[in-house]
């Protein structure tokens, strides 16, 4: 793809996003290429009941996507899997890496501190829930390891996505 290309299928998803059409993201796909050439995804995030599950997932199938990345616990990935297998989409477990809100209390050592001596465990930098774990604490990356294991013990998933691998922003836009 050029960029020219480029240009205009993210013009055409762009458009269609604010519109509030997610089906104008399949249509966008045809501009350069047939649809089998490229994967479209989508990100979902928490639990549901089957029924909003089926709904989701029949939106996304017409669409023209072709995978989802969940940001959900593994049982809730597990009970959805058929529903969307079903439907001939892919699923990808999606993992919010460092920045995790409820181990605060039981174990505030593991949050990053900044330079002011302040833990993001209290102390959350710009919004209440940017509480960044410290990844050079071994329990830590052994808590951010098993978590990874359980979503990729899933039956059928497809892959790992990680994001949030960092620690907090140094700065943020002013709109944040």
């Amino acid at each position: 793809m050029d960029r020219r290309q480029f240009i205009g299928v993210g013009g055409a998803g762009a458009l269609g996003l604010a519109a509030g059409a997610p089906a104008s993201l399949s249509a966008a796909t045809h501009v350069h290429a047939a649809p089998s050439e490229y994967k479209h995804w989508v990100w979902i995030r928490g639990d549901r009941p089957a029924d909003e599950w089926r709904a989701v997932l029949d939106k996304s199938r017409e669409a023209g996507l072709s995978a989802v990345l969940i940001d959900a616990e593994a049982d809730v990935i597990a009970a959805m899997m058929p529903l969307a297998q079903e439907r001939g989409l892919e699923v990808h477990a999606w993992m919010v890496t460092m920045r995790e809100v409820g181990q605060e209390a039981a174990h505030p050592e593991w949050y990053a501190v900044s330079r002011e001596g302040k833990s993001t465990a209290t102390h959350p930098p710009y919004v209440d829930y940017y509480k960044f774990m410290c990844p050079s604490r071994e329990a830590v990356k052994l808590h951010k390891i098993g978590r990874a294991r359980k979503l990729l013990d899933v039956e059928g998933v497809a892959g790992l996505h990680l994001d949030y691998i960092r620690y907090p922003d140094v700065i943020l836009p002013s709109a944040l």
